[in-house]
């Protein structure tokens, strides 16, 4: 993978020929979601990845974060933001994984027959005045966020990490990038 940025953010180019499900370099998207997988196969990674959910427990991180983000909003020395919350969210499901795979906790994460692994961690939030809409449990919730949402403008951060495990290294692990657009 090359990572190229820019004053806008960055841009990953994969050099998909080196990359496979089972080559020297794999890698490994750390979500289930089927849109993170289109955007994959979108940019030519199509059957060179494999899926593996993220360890992380999710609920409990975004209730620390929201807790950050609501003292950041009382405390102006503190500036923790929604696009701060986006990056942590996508580097804590990346590296929750990838130390699972390192600690060999589970033999579907063991991949230490491969030169190199990179973990891909992504995740989307809603941002509404500076407070997080969560993902809607069940219809009703829908309808009220989208009620809040209608006739006011927002803003939607996705953050993407990427880190890499170096297997010919003592599994060598590194945040390669990481950032919110």
């Amino acid at each position: 993978l090359v990572i190229m940025s820019s004053s806008a953010g960055s841009l990953i180019i994969s050099k998909s020929s080196k990359l496979s499900k089972d080559g020297p370099l794999r890698l490994i998207l750390a979500s289930k979601s089927p849109r993170r997988r289109e955007i994959l196969d979108m940019m030519g990674l199509k059957d060179k990845y494999i899926v593996l959910s993220s360890p992380l427990n999710e609920e409990e991180l975004q209730l620390e974060l929201s807790q950050l983000l609501n003292a950041s909003k009382e405390d102006s020395t503190n500036s923790f933001t929604p696009i701060d919350y986006t990056k942590k969210l996508a580097e804590s499901k990346a590296y929750a994984l990838v130390m699972q795979m390192v600690d060999g906790k589970s033999e579907a994460y063991n991949t230490f027959s491969h030169r190199c692994t990179y973990v891909l961690g992504s995740d989307t939030i809603v941002d509404l005045d500076g407070s997080i809409l969560e993902k809607t449990k069940n219809s009703d919730d829908a309808k009220m966020m989208l009620s809040k949402l209608s006739g006011n403008w927002h803003s939607v951060h996705t953050g993407v990490a990427i880190y890499r495990i170096n297997h010919e290294n003592q599994n060598e692990v590194e945040l390669v990038s990481s950032f919110t657009d």
